[in-house]
């Protein structure tokens, strides 16, 4: 199947293809989790969209809740302990496009606990 080039937006072919496709798998990437702060991703250049699996600590008590995350807020706000979509262990999330990748922010929701995002790139 031919994707449309030009005048369509770049970025949109990308996410396009990818999601036709497959697509490559471009990167992967162990992002440790903690309820102190939000973090984010560490994406490819050219990548259209990510797969992450949440891996809980170990010693979580709620495993069905085990960290929040936003990807796009109006007022840019990060996730918080109360506040973000919930994901549990061994959840699966896709993230998709350059605008959600790069405001994509996790934060744990019990003190003291690590998790482990496991994501894959794909471009």
């Amino acid at each position: 199947m031919k994707i449309p080039r030009p005048p369509y937006h770049g970025a949109t072919n990308e996410l396009l293809y990818a999601l036709l496709t497959g697509g490559d798998c471009i990167g992967y990437e162990d992002l440790s989790i903690y309820s102190m702060y939000p973090s984010g991703l560490s994406y490819p250049e050219k990548t259209a969209y990510a797969l992450i699996i949440v891996e809980a600590d170990a010693s979580t008590s709620n495993k069905a809740e085990v960290l929040r995350f936003r990807e796009f807020d109006s007022q840019n706000m990060p996730p918080t302990d109360y506040s973000g979509m919930p994901l549990g262990h061994l959840s699966i999330y896709e993230v998709k496009g350059a605008h959600n990748l790069a405001h994509f922010q996790a934060i744990g929701i019990e003190q003291n606990k690590v998790h482990t995002l496991r994501i894959q790139y794909f471009g």
